[in-house]
């Protein structure tokens, strides 16, 4: 069904990508993320590599149109152990907020907000 697909005439193309080319890109990302969890990198780690800037410098490196590139740059990063050092020390820490999910609650049902 997709790959019929068409843009209607007034969205000028080549601004936009093509939904084939998305699916393609979203699978890449998957295929990032699993190799992450594959590499015992964090969430963290992979959310730095995707936000930081990181992700839109490999794109622009290789092109919109050379994926299978992209894929192996980011599948390379995944598997590197020295990026990002400093997320080592925030490994396991949890924000106030997750915090409070994990105190305990008391007879009525409500956490504590002492822990």
């Amino acid at each position: 069904m997709w790959q019929k697909f068409e843009y209607h005439q007034s969205i000028p193309g080549d601004r936009l990508v093509h939904p084939i080319k998305m699916l393609e890109i979203l699978e890449i990302n998957a295929k990032f993320i699993v190799e992450c969890i594959r590499n015992n990198q964090t969430v963290l780690f992979a959310a730095e590599v995707m936000y930081s800037g990181m992700y839109d410098d490999v794109w622009l490196e290789v092109g919109a149109e050379n994926l299978a590139q992209f894929e192996t740059r980011l599948i390379e990063l995944a598997q590197r152990k020295d990026l990002f050092p400093n997320l080592q020390v925030e490994k396991g820490k949890l924000s106030d907020r997750a915090k409070a999910y994990l105190a305990p609650l008391d007879d009525d049902g409500i956490r504590s907000k002492d822990d």
